[in-house]
């Protein structure tokens, strides 16, 4: 078997990827103080690693036993390299079974914690970043996302404010020790350290393709001048980002932390700019106002409602913001006018008419972080636990479990059945986490809290898009699904969100169900076919970017990309692309048969693609009697016959 080039599996990773009234009372749905624990200093925000909480406080990070949460216990102290003051802008995450900080200041750092112990994090990366004045990151595979905002001030704090910058920025960290800024959205008028021209105040991800970015038009001295924008971002390429939509918020001039539920998405905004002198209780001005969008066109958010609250904006406004059930969006960093901090929550049951209501805080609440029917809230006085709704126990449809690589449905619109080792797309209700992807050689058991199981036995994970028009996770289907002897089964598929299960539905499993790989990824476009000669894709010229594409003469020996041929010789692992074999060729025992064109292909391999989990690879010849032209018919058929795999194209001469 030739052995493909890694370059061509980024076609792979594409496919994969592709995969306001004020209400009282709302019973039961505001938060619950369970218990709280102060800190040394101020605690910014949390990071969270089973019932352990690390809170990155202005000058330490704060270790923090939360097994009972009525009665959480510090348990120790780290202190973070030196940035040359006090860190507000101090942000944790736990990233791939590391305690993740960026720590703005003279230089910003990018540090990672070894948690082998995790009541001891042990510091072992500190890198500058050449960027200031950051917001939280959100985290998809080995890339981080984020904004950034800063003000300048004439002859020194607290101005008065001369001018205005910030970005959105892209960041590679595969290597926790070598962060590589990658891409940014704005024009560089501030240069590489501050950015573009505007405030960016908050981001979260649509899915692997799509961002949506709180911002301004305010810029330079004239700080009480602008509008609030909501901006669509295309992250897709992380080098060369690029603004789709930018929606105009009335009434606002900064737009913050934008949330996402389904098909809606909320924002919290001020209706002023940067109070001067800044910065204090009231570092905006204005009220508050909350806007509730329809993302079911997730390129053109439509404005639905946009309500102007009395409350006003606190020095932590925008800082947190969290979904904590159906329909529940929850800010904090609001006070009143004698400055008494709140929780704002947003019901958007009526997305036209969102019912909005406060609830009093004992202190400012600087970030917010939810694991379950858990909210954990760092404070100025330490970390501070709620009870919250939650969210509804995950569900997938009847139906919902497609091959994916070819989407194949049956006459109702139902998936047809799948094969043992298959890559699939599970199409479920909004899920209450993040979006996911993996990011190590083997897939791992579990990904932003949600796991799957086919007959019990847990499922490989590829990625999770929780949110948007058509929510869905991406799984292998265990080698060992269907019962000893057996060549078909319906079995029943879980998926658990944050230790809350889906009530299971039945799916069909066969030996073998293949699906080709395609260009795009919809099951219906250009099949991924390699000649072997060269590496170009058999495609039309120029047809597929950043791969050298021409047609392949027939007689010529080339691959390409499947999945679903179900159990191999020797056995594959579950979520492993490793094949033990001597001579690295692991076959699939249910040999498939090609056609091109009609005409029937030579087959001299198929089985598991080398370091790919879950994806398969044909070797064929193209027929000496395959049709020539643009657009010759590419299809696998399952050994017994039964099974017919979409059709890909591919160019023959």
């Amino acid at each position: 078997m030739n052995r493909q080039p890694l370059g061509l599996f980024n076609l792979f990773l594409v496919v994969i990827s592709a995969i306001a009234t004020t209400a009282d009372g709302m019973a039961g749905s505001a938060p619950v103080l369970l218990g709280s624990v102060a800190t040394a200093s101020p605690a910014e925000t949390v990071g969270i690693n089973g019932n352990t909480v690390y809170t990155c406080d202005n000058n330490e990070i704060t270790v923090i036993n939360a097994t009972n949460t009525a009665a959480p216990v510090v348990s120790g102290t780290v202190s973070p390299p030196s940035t040359g003051g006090t860190a507000t802008n101090t942000f944790c995450d736990v990233q791939r079974g590391n305690l993740v900080q960026m720590l703005d200041g003279t230089p910003s750092l990018f540090v990672a914690y070894d948690l082998t112990n995790p009541a001891l994090p042990k510091q072992i990366a500190a890198t500058a970043l050449n960027k200031k004045f950051f917001g939280p990151a959100y985290y998809q595979g080995n890339e981080a996302f984020f904004g950034t905002n800063e003000i300048v001030f004439a002859g020194g704090y607290p101005g008065p404010i001369t001018d205005q910058a910030g970005d959105f920025v892209s960041m590679d960290v595969t290597s926790f020790s070598n962060p590589v800024v990658q891409g940014t959205t704005e024009i560089q008028t501030h240069g590489s350290l501050y950015g573009g021209s505007y405030n960016v105040y908050g981001a979260i991800p649509y899915n692997g393709q799509l961002a949506y970015i709180a911002t301004t038009t305010s810029q330079g001295s004239a700080t009480q001048t602008g509008i609030g924008q909501l901006w669509v971002v295309n992250t897709a390429n992380p080098f060369s980002m690029s603004v789709v939509t930018q929606v105009n918020v009335p009434g606002t001039l900064q737009v913050f932390a934008p949330l996402i539920q389904g098909n809606t998405a909320v924002t919290i905004s001020t209706s002023g700019g940067w109070v001067e002198p800044c910065c204090g209780n009231d570092a905006f001005s204005g009220k508050v106002v909350i806007t509730v969008f329809d993302i079911t066109n997730p390129q053109s958010p439509q404005i639905v409602a946009n309500v102007t609250t009395s409350s006003l904006p606190g020095p932590a406004i925008g800082r947190g913001g969290v979904v904590i059930g159906p329909n529940l969006f929850l800010y904090s960093g609001v006070i009143d006018s004698s400055n008494s901090n709140y929780f704002m929550l947003v019901d958007t049951t009526n997305p036209k008419s969102p019912a909005i209501t406060t609830y009093q805080t004992s202190a400012s609440i600087n970030y917010m972080r939810v694991s379950g029917t858990t909210l954990y809230a760092p404070a100025d006085t330490g970390l501070q636990i709620y009870s919250i709704p939650g969210n509804a126990a995950p569900s997938v449809c009847s139906g919902c479990v497609l091959n994916a690589a070819s989407y194949a449905k049956d006459a109702k619109g139902n998936g047809t059945a799948v094969a043992p080792g298959s890559l699939v797309a599970i199409f479920t209700s909004a899920l209450a986490t993040s979006a996911a992807q993996f990011n190590t050689s083997s897939l791992p058991g579990s990904l932003a809290g949600v796991s799957v199981t086919f007959n019990n036995i847990p499922a490989p994970m590829v990625s999770v898009t929780p949110s948007g028009a058509y929510p869905y996770v991406s799984a292998q289907v265990p080698f060992g699904v269907l019962p000893n002897g057996q060549s078909s089964a319906s079995v029943p598929i879980v998926v658990t969100v944050n230790g809350i299960p889906s009530t299971a539905v039945q799916t069909p499993i066969v030996a073998s169900a293949p699906g080709i790989f395609t260009i795009p990824a919809t099951g219906q476009g250009n099949a991924i076919l390699v000649n072997l000669s060269d590496y170009s894709v058999a495609a039309p010229p120029g047809s597929i970017p950043g791969f050298t594409t021409h047609p392949i003469p027939r007689g010529q020996t080339a691959f390409f990309y499947v999945t679903g041929l179900g159990v191999m010789t020797p056995p594959v692992g579950d979520g492993s692309g490793t094949c033990t074999a001597a001579n690295g060729l692991c076959n699939a025992n249910a040999q498939p048969t090609v056609t091109v064109g009609g005409a029937p292909a030579q087959i001299s391999f198929a089985g598991q693609a080398a370091g790919f989990p879950g994806v398969m690879q044909i070797n064929i010849t193209v027929p000496q009697n395959a049709p020539t032209g643009n657009n010759v018919s590419l299809v696998v058929t399952s050994a017994d016959g039964t099974v017919i795999s979409n059709t890909g194209t591919v160019a023959v001469q």
